[in-house]
């Protein structure tokens, strides 16, 4: 994810960001299994996070100068927005109107679409692009529901 992140940095002229490190990792991580868990996207856990952005980076360790946050929530497959068939839901199996087989998001595809949506939000963008930040950890959670499952992300940028 980070390289995507620096990609489009990278494209407006913006440095490149390195790994903030295993504690902001862990809280990330922490935050997405938290919505995984509520199924829903929040900036202000009440679980395992359970606290606001500038909380869980001062747990984690750093004394930032500044700090922001992008969250994500994705389908387990690569549906995007193509139209397609459920042909057996308790096997996860989706095919397009075309009759190809919808596949489960790999790293690369779910990286590229997830840095896409955010770098469509003007707020998600600001972020990604945002010349103060220095440093960069993503998460990411499961969650298992009737549509075959969820992918849940907390990114923090910091410096």
């Amino acid at each position: 994810m980070r390289a995507e992140v620096n990609y489009h940095r990278c494209r407006n002229g913006i440095g490149a960001l390195s790994p903030a490190g295993g504690t902001l990792i862990a809280s990330a991580k922490a935050h997405s299994t938290w919505m995984a868990r509520a199924g829903k996207l929040s900036h202000t856990g009440r679980g395992a996070s359970g606290r606001g952005l500038a909380d869980r980076i001062k747990a984690a360790g750093i004394a930032p100068t500044f700090g922001s946050e992008n969250l994500a929530q994705l389908p387990r497959y690569q549906f995007g927005t193509q139209p397609f068939r459920v042909n057996n839901r308790g096997r996860c199996d989706f095919s397009t109107a075309r009759g190809s087989q919808v596949p489960p998001h790999s790293y690369a595809s779910v990286a590229r679409e997830v840095v896409t949506l955010w770098m469509q939000s003007p707020g998600h963008r600001r972020n990604v692009l945002d010349r103060r930040a220095e440093r960069l950890s993503t998460a990411a959670a499961f969650s298992n529901d009737r549509n075959c499952g969820k992918l849940w992300f907390t990114q923090i940028f910091v410096r």
